[in-house]
């Protein structure tokens, strides 16, 4: 798929004086957003509309429903990152995107947080 993406944009970057339509059009596709998570019920059953009040919706629930225990596969990464004396990026600032489970799509607690 990365290379795909790559070939796509080398070829884009190369034809653009003789293709600027399908630059454009590359372009207008990158720069439109997607709504991932609908309306959610805060803690007194108020609807949140606004991205950033969701976010920080979700995080409390997420950061909420995790454990401090590590798990036998976390432990042997965790192992090999103290050895390397480094944390990947993706470990720092990971891309949490809530994906709805079941039931009402309002509820928090309906999400599971995926890391991309």
């Amino acid at each position: 798929m990365r290379k795909a993406r790559a070939y796509l944009q080398s070829n884009l970057a190369r034809d653009v004086k003789d293709n600027k339509k399908g630059f454009f059009k590359y372009i207008s596709r990158k720069r439109k957003t997607e709504e991932n998570v609908g309306p959610l019920l805060n803690e007194v059953g108020a609807l949140v509309m606004e991205d950033a009040e969701k976010a920080e919706l979700l995080n409390a629930f997420f950061a909420s429903v995790f454990t401090a225990k590590v798990g036998p596969q976390e432990s042997q990464t965790l192992e090999v990152m103290e050895n390397r004396r480094e944390v990947s990026e993706h470990w720092r600032k990971p891309n949490v995107t809530p994906v709805f489970k079941k039931g009402k799509k309002e509820d928090p607690g309906n999400h599971s947080p995926v890391s991309l």
